[in-house]
Order: C-alpha cells, then sequence, then structure tokens
C-alpha cells in the first residue's frame, strides 16, 4: 500500500512539474514589447525609464524596450511606448 502512495505523490508532482513549465513557456509572464519593468504593461515608469536610457544615463533595459522590434533601441521607441501608455494600450 505504501508503495502506491508513494507512485502518486511522483505522479502528482511530476503533474504539477509539467503544468507549471507549459504556463511558463506559453508567455504568461513574459513581458511584452514596451513593458521595461516586467509588470505586465506600459507604464509611465516604463516611458521615465526609456527617456533616461536614450538622454545616456546609466539604466539598462531589456530587449522588450525595443518596442517597434527593429533590433534598435531609439526614440522611436520611445514614441511608440508613449503613444501606447497615452492610448491606454
Amino acid at each position: 500500500m505504501r508503495s502506491n502512495s508513494n507512485k502518486s505523490r511522483w505522479l502528482c508532482f511530476i503533474a504539477l512539474l509539467l503544468v507549471s513549465v507549459s504556463i511558463l513557456s506559453t508567455g504568461i509572464f513574459a513581458r511584452r514589447a514596451g513593458d521595461i519593468d516586467g509588470d505586465g504593461y506600459i507604464s509611465n515608469c516604463d516611458i521615465a525609464v526609456m527617456i533616461r536610457y536614450l538622454s545616456g544615463w546609466d539604466v539598462e533595459v531589456p530587449e522588450t524596450a525595443d518596442y517597434n522590434s527593429d533590433g534598435k533601441i531609439n526614440n522611436r521607441d520611445a514614441i511608440g511606448m508613449i503613444l501606447a501608455y497615452s492610448l491606454g494600450d
């Protein structure tokens, strides 16, 4: 009887592990374009960090700062982020 109990626990553990991996791989926790701080949406904080970065401050920005996905982080990305924020996107 004890052997079946251990097997059940292992099966539950493996099932939970697989569900966790599938949730992470679907991008539920992935950052979206323009979301610099990782909170799930473009906020005034993201825009402030972007402006500091473009002004030459010593701040790091993730790849998601490339809002228009052209491979460069520049003022066009900041403008897109500002427009998205203004429109409530």
